[in-house]
């Protein structure tokens, strides 16, 4: 041993004997050893029971695994039968033949029945007792002896329907009305008049009394207004009552007949029953409009 480690052994017993084993720190350090030895124990006897719990665990489910596989060993038993392999239906023939019971998949039934149909076992009654987990097939052979029928042939009465036939509604202008008159001033007569003379001037004397008795039909309900002037100029009704040929009418008076025929609706004299509008005959369908009154080139509805 050289000089150097003997210098060191020495420091080593100096430190020792003034901090270890010192009277005045034997108790702290006896103590403080306890608690290391303890703790290091604690630590190893913490290992081992993680481990002993892990082992437990895995053993309690191998366990229940078995026990499932048990379970099911025991409940299944049931003696499958491949009705796809030819030598599987052959022994499927041969048991029917010998009034066996077997035990089959509940999925075999059709199956069965065909093999049966395709053997021919004519007169072979199939009795299903169905249980918890299995079916029993048993097969027994019974013959059969089907009685012939007679049906008595029936001969049907032949019955004629009287042929019906439907009258499509009408359009012809309901008959003439009177009802009460409505007292017009001239300016209101002027109104009507020129958007009669612009909507129906071209048309019959009917054909402006019944857009008269139309714009007088619609002041009565109060729905686009409760004078003549609102009834026209309402939103998207009366169109003309918005143009430069209306304004020239009211300056230069409108139609004679169409002030007649304002004058007559105005009287009570109403050729179009409560029919609230109408539409040119070439811009709609007419059979759209089954309740309606067609006069001229207008259709009232």
């Amino acid at each position: 041993m050289n000089k150097r480690m003997k210098l060191k052994m020495s420091n080593l017993r100096l430190n020792l004997k003034k901090n270890v084993f010192n009277e005045k720190y034997f108790v702290r350090n006896t103590i403080a050893a306890l608690v290391g030895v303890s703790a290091i124990g604690l630590s190893v006897c913490g290992v081992n029971v993680l481990k002993d719990r892990k082992d437990v665990k895995a053993s309690t489910v191998a366990v229940a695994e078995a026990e499932v596989e048990d379970t099911i060993e025991d409940t299944l038993t049931i003696n499958t039968i491949s009705l796809m392999n030819p030598a599987s239906v052959m022994d499927l023939k041969t048991a029917m033949d010998d009034g066996a019971n077997m035990v089959v998949e509940a999925n075999d039934f059709q199956v069965v029945a065909k093999v049966q149909d395709d053997f021919g076992l004519q007169g072979t009654e199939l009795e299903v007792t169905p249980s918890a987990s299995t079916t029993e097939l048993q097969v027994s052979e019974q013959p059969t002896t089907e009685a012939p029928t007679t049906e008595a042939p029936t001969t049907e009465a032949p019955t004629t329907e009287a042929p019906t036939t439907e009258q499509p509604p009408s359009q012809e202008p309901p008959a003439p009305t009177t009802r009460g008159a409505f007292n017009l001033t001239d300016y209101e007569v002027q109104l009507m008049a020129c958007v009669l003379t612009l909507e129906c001037g071209n048309q019959s004397y009917e054909g402006q009394l019944a857009v008269a008795n139309l714009i007088l039909n619609r002041l009565e309900t109060g729905i686009w207004g409760n004078t003549i002037e609102g009834v026209l100029y309402a939103q998207n009704q009366f169109s003309v009552v918005y143009t430069d040929s209306f304004a020239q009418c009211m300056a230069n008076g409108p139609q004679e007949s169409c002030v007649t025929a304002v004058r007559d609706a105005a009287s009570g004299n109403n050729n179009i029953g409560s029919y609230l509008s109408y539409r040119a005959t070439y811009s709609v369908d007419t059979s759209a409009y089954p309740n309606s009154a067609i006069i001229g080139d207008h259709i009232f509805f």
